[in-house]
């Protein structure tokens, strides 16, 4: 029998985290509850290679339980996430991703002990990958 690693790339937003989430960190084993990617979000705050690689989010506050799932498995690589965030106009009360102002950084851990590694830039989460369970 030859066996595959199965690999996901997941989207952790920094909200999810801070809020009702556990840090993580290379070689650790996870459980998490997640659903299908925000493409379009993703792709003006990540940039379109690493978005479109992208399998999985991260869900703690699902209302809708047929939307999240269960992905188990080993932390395998840790990017944090930073980007530039701006109206769209003088009028809008929220600010978007602006595409194009991503900046990555491997790290071992979810800590954010690089909390400040691109000041001018507000860090919104983790890329991570995950080497998956059969």
């Amino acid at each position: 029998m030859i066996l595959v690693d199965v690999m996901a790339l997941v989207w952790v937003t920094e909200w999810q985290i801070e809020c009702c989430g556990e840090p993580f960190a290379v070689g650790d084993h996870v459980c998490w509850t997640v659903r299908a990617p925000d493409v379009d979000w993703q792709r003006a705050a990540l940039g379109a290679e690493i978005s479109s690689a992208i399998t999985h989010s991260v869900e703690r506050h699902a209302d809708d339980l047929d939307e999240v799932s269960q992905l188990t498995g080993t932390v395998v690589a840790i990017k944090r996430a930073w980007g530039e965030f701006a109206q769209r106009n003088p009028d809008d009360h929220v600010h978007y991703p602006v595409p194009g102002s991503q900046r990555f950084l491997d790290v071992p851990t979810s800590d954010g002990t690089e909390e400040h590694a691109f000041p001018e830039l507000t860090f919104n989460g983790w890329v991570v990958e995950l080497d998956l369970e059969a």
